[in-house]
């Protein structure tokens, strides 16, 4: 399931975060306290520095044959199946 809400995730609108108060660097850029950004899931399910090189194939094995850090590493940041919102991005 994982791997197919990977590949096809039901949300397709940017899933918005707020920065903090004292706000953040984030990809080299300051943003200030109470800026919304947001990312759309498909785009970070296809990351190929978190879900491997080969983040464009069907590949539902990636979740069972993975070391364990880089299952976690894949589930933070699964935005199908995370309600998480201390997911690293702030």
């Amino acid at each position: 399931i994982k791997e197919a809400l990977r590949m096809h995730p039901a949300v397709s609108y940017p899933l918005e975060r707020v920065v903090p108060p004292d706000g953040v660097r984030l990809c080299g850029e300051y943003l200030s306290g109470g800026t919304i950004v947001g990312v759309n899931a498909a785009v970070i399910h296809r990351d190929r520095d978190i879900f491997g090189q080969d983040a464009d194939t069907f590949r539902p094995e990636r979740w069972l044959h993975s070391s364990e850090e880089r299952i976690k590493l894949m589930d933070r940041h699964n935005l199908a199946v995370s309600s998480r919102m201390d997911d690293g991005f702030f």
